[in-house]
C-alpha cells in the first residue's frame, strides 16, 4: 500500500493523535496518552477539527 500527503491538518486540541476519522465536514481524533504518570487518573478526549 501507499499513500499521498495531501495537506497537514492542526489543530491545538490535538495531543497524539492515535487514530482519525470524518463524520460530515469534521475529522476526529483520538487523542493518545503516552507518557502519562498515573492511566488511572487520566483524562481521554475524543476532539473534532474542520477539515
Amino acid at each position: 500500500m501507499s499513500g499521498t500527503v495531501e495537506r497537514t491538518i492542526t489543530d491545538p486540541d490535538f495531543d497524539v493523535p492515535t487514530t482519525i476519522d470524518r463524520f460530515g465536514n469534521h475529522l476526529y481524533a483520538v487523542n493518545a496518552r503516552f507518557g502519562t504518570p498515573n492511566a488511572d487518573t487520566a483524562t481521554y478526549a475524543v476532539v473534532h477539527a474542520d477539515r
